[in-house]
């Protein structure tokens, strides 16, 4: 008897040590990848240091990595490359290109780039100025476009009409691709609220997952290529879905693990026997990593930084204080956290106002600390502000900033900011 519960003892022993272990291996993993992943954005931010010109991903990625928006963003902008062609997939690419840039595409010199997307939108749903546009991938991106910038157009027909694009295999083309579906699903991601948008999403990563290869990536005309490994990448983190978890690893390779061997030395390259590609390759890698780099999508999270002109907006805004954000740049554990504002006095009288920021530890939604300035405003003007704190290096936090008349009274002239802390 005593032998026998020796046994059974040493049996969990090793059960739990097997376990241990294990915990330990995946935690070791995932720390590994974030090192992985920082390295390789650092490499990246300094390819691209001296580029002249950025195109909309590269602009897009530089801003979701940035440590300090407000002070790049004015480099983003003036590099930014703008196309002129006509078409659908163009119009959305410089929304995203624009938005990225912290202007207002709007109205980006002279030109309203979301006006000319919506324009192009058809009665079946589809977004068309040329017959190049008739492809499921660009009516992905000008949904993706149409959404950064906020715009009303005609979201259930642009749905429907993606919905419908899928074909029975899972995939949105005649010949299958990942890279499509992949494109696909990150539009669909946002508006899960439409009848069969959650279906046709499963159904797209079925058709991912079974394409995907024992190096972990994906392929592309029949080999492995980083422009679909990069697709997936997206697609599945605007669908919180993490890439790099074991049920998307493959003969015990992640999609990390493939897209690297595309990586040399700062930027990544596509080799085959008829040459190689660089400038597409590192770009699609740049907004990939930088999703991993941020944990979330970068499609749903860059929004208009500030506007060039006054807003549309502002009309309806009069006889107000208006409050706002500048810049999206994140505000990190163990680092001091910045918060800059503009505040715009839209009344017919001096304005005495009190913005305080405060940290909150998330799980007892309890304030660690916070900030404050008491400023007055003339009437029609506006100011920018900046307070902010050091933020602990352990914990949960979110900062929120409040907009009161003063301290005593706590009155809101405002919505208040909500802003993650990484």
């Amino acid at each position: 008897m005593v032998r026998k519960v020796f046994r059974i003892l040493l049996a969990i022993i090793l059960i739990i040590n097997i376990i241990s272990i294990n915990c330990i291996s995946f935690a070791e993993n995932n720390k590994n990848d974030k090192e992985i992943i920082e390295n390789a954005i650092k490499d990246l931010r300094n390819y691209y240091e001296d580029d002249d010109e950025y195109s909309f991903r590269e602009a897009i990625a530089l801003n979701f990595t940035s440590k300090d928006i407000d002070k790049e963003i004015k480099e983003i902008a003036d590099r930014l490359d703008i196309k002129e062609s006509d078409s659908a997939a163009t119009y959305a690419g410089n929304i995203i290109g624009i938005i990225a840039a912290g202007k207002d595409p709007k109205n980006f010199k002279g030109k309203n780039y979301v006006k000319l997307l919506l324009d192009s939108q058809e009665e079946s749903g589809w977004f068309i100025t040329n017959l190049g546009d008739k492809h499921p991938a660009t009516l992905a991106w000008s949904i993706i476009a149409l959404d950064m910038a906020e715009a009303k157009y005609d979201i259930e027909k642009a749905i429907t009409a993606l919905m419908k694009a899928q074909k029975d295999h899972g995939g949105f083309t005649v010949n299958p691709d990942v890279d499509t579906a992949a494109m696909a699903i990150t539009a669909l991601a946002e508006h899960k609220d439409i009848e069969g948008v959650k279906d046709t999403i499963n159904k797209a990563i079925d058709f991912i997952k079974s394409a995907q290869l024992d190096s972990g990536g994906f392929p592309f005309m029949g080999s492995d290529n980083p422009y679909s490994i990069c697709a997936v990448i997206q697609g599945l983190m605007a669908n919180e879905i993490d890439p790099l978890s074991n049920e998307w690893q493959k003969n015990g390779n992640s999609m990390l693990d493939a897209l690297l061997n595309f990586k040399t030395e700062n930027h990544f390259e596509y080799r085959t026997e008829y040459g190689s590609e660089k400038k597409s390759a590192t770009e699609q890698a740049f907004i990939a990593l930088a999703d991993l780099y941020r944990g979330k999508s970068m499609y749903q999270n860059v929004k208009i930084y500030e506007y060039d002109s006054d807003n549309e907006d502002e009309e309806d805004n009069d006889d107000k204080l208006i409050m706002e954000r500048i810049g999206n740049n994140v505000l990190e554990k163990g680092e001091e956290g910045k918060v800059t504002i503009r505040i715009k006095n839209n009344t017919e009288e001096d304005q005495e106002f009190t913005f305080i920021v405060v940290l909150y530890e998330i799980d007892d939604d309890e304030m660690v600390t916070y900030s404050y300035l008491t400023k007055t405003i003339e009437k029609k003007e506006e100011e920018i502000i900046t307070t902010g704190f050091l933020i602990p290096r352990k914990g949960e936090y979110e900062v929120r900033g409040f907009l009161w008349d003063n301290l005593e009274d706590m009155n809101i002239l405002t919505d208040p900011i909500y802003i993650d802390v990484e």
